[in-house]
């Protein structure tokens, strides 16, 4: 079986209100990333930021994750940042229409 470990996959707060992911982003690591989030989220005092500098690459697994912590998110009218995308998973957020939902940095 396949595992995030197998991925390199990490997804840890650092700060309040902002999460470091690194790794691949796919169904496999996806749920681990949500998890990290709605943490994050219910222990930040304002907006979340997701720093993905770390991420080599991202499927729409990833993409409707920070969709669905974007909707937890605005319920409480605080804000989703994307920071530090690169190359291919940029792409995929710009071409996957982030921008709609998420601050890009």
């Amino acid at each position: 079986m396949v595992t995030a470990r197998d991925y390199g996959f990490v997804a840890s707060q650092v700060a309040d209100g902002v999460v470091l992911v690194e790794g691949e982003l796919d169904i496999v690591t996806a749920a681990l990333l949500e998890t990290e989030l709605h943490d994050a989220a219910a222990a930040a005092t304002g907006d979340l930021t997701v720093d993905l500098a770390g991420i080599s690459f991202m499927d729409s697994a990833g993409m409707n994750v920070l969709a669905r912590i974007y909707k937890v998110l605005a319920a409480e009218n605080r804000s989703l940042i994307l920071q530090n995308a690169r190359g291919s998973v940029r792409r995929a957020l710009e071409i996957g229409g982030a921008s709609v939902f998420a601050d890009m940095r």
